[in-house]
């Protein structure tokens, strides 16, 4: 972890691009991922405001980006959105803890079929599936049909001949049999 310092320093270049923009905005992802790794935002020295010492609690990550970077998390997750990693950095530091009371502290819900949910739920239930995710080597989409809580799916025409050809394209042998069967 790095010293107050160095925390200070890592926060104060993130609050500059987010709040001057420009060119910086694409770099908001990996000074972010930096600041959170580090846990930077927790305690820092405020180096644009006479050195004084901030700290956060464990679940104030929405009132220090509120306070300290003069945005929003829900503006942090769209400016983060080509980034799986930081994407799921950032869900995992606005989780409610299992628990606690939600009171003054900002929570995402992500539900349904979203990136966010299914890495959330791969980081819970299949951590080796979610670092590959999270590596590249797999899509969100891709790590939920391996970790076997969503199915392959492919779209079929409803021409009969073209939807005939599509469905043997994707079942072989005892599949093509198993759908014979179920269409009789």
């Amino acid at each position: 972890m790095p010293d107050l310092r160095q925390s200070g320093e890592m926060v104060n270049v993130c609050r500059d691009a987010v709040r001057y923009g420009g060119p910086r905005l694409r770099n908001i992802p990996i000074m972010l991922k930096d600041v959170l790794r580090a846990d930077a935002w927790r305690s820092f020295v405020r180096p644009w405001a006479g050195l004084a010492t901030v700290e956060y609690g464990e679940h104030e990550f929405g009132r220090f980006v509120e306070e300290e970077l003069g945005s929003s998390v829900e503006q942090l997750f769209a400016l983060c959105q080509r980034d799986q990693e930081v994407l799921d950095l950032l869900d995992e530091v606005t989780q409610n803890p299992t628990g606690s009371h939600a009171t003054g502290v900002y929570i995402i819900h992500p539900t349904g079929t979203s990136a966010t949910a299914t890495l959330r739920r791969l980081r819970k239930n299949h951590p080796n599936i979610h670092a590959r995710v999270i590596a590249g080597e797999l899509s969100p989409h891709a790590g939920a049909i391996e970790a076997g809580f969503r199915h392959r799916k492919a779209q079929i025409d409803l021409d009969p001949k073209t939807a005939a050809r599509q469905l043997r394209k994707h079942f072989q042998g005892p599949a093509l049999d198993a759908l014979r069967q179920a269409l009789a």
